[in-house]
């Protein structure tokens, strides 16, 4: 199938917009957080390579914004810098099978099937990208912080993936209660 081996039980897709929320305090990121430092050997949570591009797109745009309490940027240089030295260092597990969190390649199939879901349901590339990684390596779950991607979000043709819309508190509960957390 694709270049990576997944032998796990329950696969999650995280998305882009489910991975930056472990870096923001927010009632989502705890979830997040509890999933990715989870040390069970049934979950693997994979992400495409592409999400190291968007994360730090995410970062340029989140340090350009003020928190208007304090006056001070959102997000300091020394925040990014730690933000990124550790995507970069869990890209370096890509082949270790022994940690939780797996970026997988993008390859020619994944590329050029996502450019239907552009062009059938009118999904952004990269949310097409990202939501045909998770179909393509058969996952359970497609975790996504984004409401306008989920409104979009192709329900019944991809219904083997439960969408979970970190957005929503059902969904967080549903997901927890699911994966025993």
């Amino acid at each position: 199938m694709w270049n990576i081996k997944l032998i796990k039980n329950i696969l999650l897709y995280f998305d882009t917009s489910a991975l930056v929320k472990e870096f923001q305090v927010g009632i989502s990121s705890s979830l997040v957080s509890k999933i990715s430092s989870t040390c069970r050997n049934d979950i693997q949570i994979i992400s495409s390579i592409w999400t190291f591009n968007e994360i730090i797109s995410v970062m340029d745009k989140i340090s350009q914004k003020i928190n208007e309490k304090t006056g001070m940027f959102k997000i300091s240089n020394n925040d990014i810098k730690k933000i990124i030295s550790t995507i970069v260092e869990r890209m370096r597990t890509i082949s270790n099978e022994n940690t939780i969190l797996k970026f997988v390649y993008l390859d020619h199939n994944i590329v050029t099937d996502s450019r239907i879901l552009t062009k059938d349901f009118h999904l952004s590339p990269t949310d097409a990208i990202h939501m045909f990684t998770g179909y393509a390596y058969d996952c359970n779950y497609f975790v996504v912080h984004n409401k306008h991607f989920i409104n979009q979000f192709p329900f019944k043709k991809y219904a083997r993936m439960k969408i979970i819309d970190l957005t929503n508190e059902n969904d967080r509960k549903l997901l927890e209660k699911e994966l025993d957390l």
